[in-house]
């Protein structure tokens, strides 16, 4: 065998290791890359993460009765505090009286940061710096609610703090529940200070 044919062998032999090189590297690049799905506690196959509209503020706006939050008209009160007829979330916020033995209907909006409701809402899931501890929910009249007048805090203790706070439940917001519990001061406003029963309705 001449030099002549070494060195064409040789050639031939770099010329198609080049071309496996680029082809998976190609592709590699056509795939893309596959973000690991959130876990959810009922099922790690499916993802928990809620199917909310975006807020361009990620929540952490101050909300404001004065300002414009959403595009729908004001919630009346409504319900008359049954489980048949529960009562809405204006109407349990302008209770004048706390009651012991109610039915309130809502949906999860968020939870708050800070020892005053009102100014402490957030809108959203709750993150590693919020100092969030699984203390309480916000339900509002609907699930675009971000006025304060149509939001009431619920307070969890105990066994409804371990199975629905926001940070073991993320799936919870932007769900539609329904309430049994007593009235009472809760971060300033009034809310439900004490579940009995706290059910998931589907929509």
């Amino acid at each position: 065998m001449n030099i002549r044919s070494i060195l064409h062998k040789s050639a031939t032999a770099w010329a198609i290791t080049l071309l496996a090189v680029a082809d998976l590297s190609l592709s590699s690049c056509e795939r893309g890359y596959e973000p690991p799905s959130i876990q959810s506690p009922d099922n790690p196959e499916v993802s928990d993460k809620p199917d909310i509209p975006d807020d361009p503020d990620n929540g952490d706006v101050a909300p404001s009765d004065s300002d414009e939050p959403d595009s729908s008209m004001p919630v009346k009160p409504a319900g008359k505090g049954s489980r048949s007829d529960p009562y809405n979330v204006s109407a349990l916020r302008s209770m004048e009286e706390d009651e012991e033995d109610i039915w309130v209907e809502g949906y999860v909006t968020g939870f708050v940061s800070g020892p005053l409701f009102d100014t402490g809402i957030r809108y959203r899931l709750p993150q590693s710096d919020d100092g969030y501890e699984g203390r309480d929910i916000v339900i509002g009249c609907t699930p675009l609610t971000r006025k304060p007048s149509e939001s009431a805090p619920v307070m969890l203790q105990g066994a409804f703090r371990r199975a629905y706070s926001l940070d073991v439940r993320p799936d919870l917001l932007g769900r539609h529940i329904l309430i049994n519990g007593a009235t009472g001061g809760v971060l300033g406003v009034r809310g439900i200070s004490d579940i009995t029963i706290l059910l998931l309705l589907e929509e």
